[in-house]
């Protein structure tokens, strides 16, 4: 995109939030993954300050949400 990422997080475009929280229809999109046979590796990468935390509750939300599926 025209400015890069940089530009998107200074003018209020996007707001990084931790995996789940934000606005991204999660089971839409792993339903969609799924039904195209993918069953390869999802990387959670999160670029925040002491963002360890946030990587743990991530990996637990995609394992509660696959497991609906």
């Amino acid at each position: 995109a025209e400015g890069g990422l940089e530009w998107a997080a200074t003018c209020g475009v996007c707001v990084e939030t931790p995996l789940g929280e934000g606005s991204v229809r999660w089971i839409p999109y792993l339903n969609a993954l799924k039904e195209i046979g993918y069953d390869g590796y999802l990387t959670i990468e999160r670029e925040v300050k002491n963002g360890a935390d946030d990587i743990r509750m991530a990996v637990r939300f995609l394992q509660d949400t696959l497991k609906t599926l």
